[in-house]
């Protein structure tokens, strides 16, 4: 205080003030006045900042304290396969094909036995039956050379049954993709109708191409 007072007082003659006594005290109270108006607003601000301190470390503790978050794994939706209409209408065209080549209903012959069937039915059941389990006592034969070809056939090579097998299983054929991969996935995933139409499809080949089977040349 008393060197703000000299400090205001400096330069000033003797005769400039009447009452040098009560020109001090009042200079050194207004310089009273303003340090404790800055030490107020010092003091305001350092409460203020360590109010926001004491905020920080507690919303701290409070996220430190609170549990994580739940992860919910994301659900994966498996591919559905089907029979679709448009197989099934395929397989119609097909059979009634393969009927016009063997001769009608009446006992047609098996292309690699030359076994007669009671029906066309009955001969492609054999045949899917050979396909899809493989060789047994009853279809050993068949299942040799049927399976043989299967492997041999690239679906590639059947256009309608090619875009059908996109429909019914998407995502699961190639251009590398064999009948007998096919027939693997539609009896997997319980596919009857692609079975039967992949069934029909390879019997209608032989019987145009009379191909030899690549196990027995």
């Amino acid at each position: 205080l008393f060197r703000s007072a000299a400090e205001s007082t400096k330069g000033k003659d003797l005769d400039e003030v009447g009452n040098w006594p009560a020109y001090a005290l009042t200079l050194m109270r207004k310089s009273a006045r303003h340090m404790g108006d800055r030490e107020r607003r010092e003091e305001k601000k350092k409460d203020a900042k360590e109010e926001t301190s004491a905020k920080g470390e507690a919303e701290a503790e409070a996220r430190a304290a609170s549990p994580a978050p739940e992860v919910v794994p994301e659900v994966v939706k498996p591919q559905v396969f089907m029979d679709t209409d448009a197989v099934k209408a395929h397989r119609d065209v097909l059979f009634k094909e393969m009927l016009e080549r063997c001769g009608g209903e009446e006992k047609p012959a098996c292309p690699f036995t030359k076994r007669h069937f009671e029906s066309s039915a009955e001969l492609v059941a054999y045949f899917k039956k050979a396909l899809a389990e493989g060789t047994t006592p009853e279809t050993r034969v068949v299942a040799q050379h049927a399976t043989g070809l299967a492997r041999e056939k690239q679906l590639s090579t059947f256009e309608d049954l090619q875009a059908l097998c996109q429909g019914s299983c998407p995502g699961s054929f190639t251009d590398e993709t064999t009948l007998s991969d096919v027939v693997r996935v539609a009896k997997e995933s319980s596919l009857a109708a692609l079975l039967e139409t992949v069934t029909l499809a390879l019997i209608l080949d032989l019987l145009d191409n009379q191909v030899m089977c690549p196990v027995t040349g």
